[in-house]
């Protein structure tokens, strides 16, 4: 029925009680909330030789804060996995940023703008800024990048290109100025 399928795309139908489980969405929250904590734009990058102990502070408090049930003995094994991964992932975006010599101007930076008449908003993951001064809009994704990489390919893939459209629009917001060129759009895939 139409109410139904409102109800629905509201996500307003009853819950019934499900078991508890580490989904994609739970994961990905979980890991935005990490690199959150780990990626400030204070400018200081992790130590390397610190990673490990790093993301183990920052994944107990995201888990205390979002999943406190993760903390049991009970989900040991999907604990440990998920902080593998995690401390790959964060290594990994590390060597990036300092191989480039990138430093950190905004993190989850709100942002707005229009696009043909049609009002923007939207919450970047990260924006970064190069040497040069040119800006890149980073957004982290928890699952692999075959998929995603096929839609950007085809041309239809456009979540990071409207964020780069409104910081375009108004650079001001990240407190950077002068800003001449288009950002620049990273996808950070943590499963690759």
């Amino acid at each position: 029925s139409p109410l139904a399928w409102l109800l629905g795309r509201m996500d307003a139908l009853p819950d019934p009680w499900n078991a508890d489980k580490l989904d994609a969405l739970l994961q990905g929250n979980i890991a935005h909330g990490v690199f959150e904590n780990l990626f400030r734009t204070d400018g200081e990058l992790v130590d390397r030789d610190q990673v490990e102990d790093a993301v183990d502070d920052a994944l107990a408090e995201v888990i205390r804060q979002q999943a406190p049930l993760l903390s049991t003995a009970q989900w040991k094994v999907e604990r440990n996995t998920l902080r593998s991964t995690l401390i790959q992932a964060v290594k990994s975006w590390r060597d990036v940023l300092d191989d480039l010599g990138a430093k950190v101007v905004g993190v989850e930076v709100p942002l707005k703008g229009e696009f043909d008449g049609i009002p923007l908003h939207g919450v970047s993951d990260e924006v970064v800024q190069l040497p040069g001064g040119k800006l890149a809009v980073v957004d982290f994704k928890k699952s692999s990048s075959a998929k995603r990489r096929e839609r950007m390919e085809l041309g239809y893939d456009c979540q990071v290109s409207l964020y780069e459209k409104m910081i375009n629009d108004n650079p001001s917001e990240l407190g950077v100025e002068g800003i001449s060129e288009t950002p620049g759009i990273i996808y950070y895939t943590l499963n690759d």
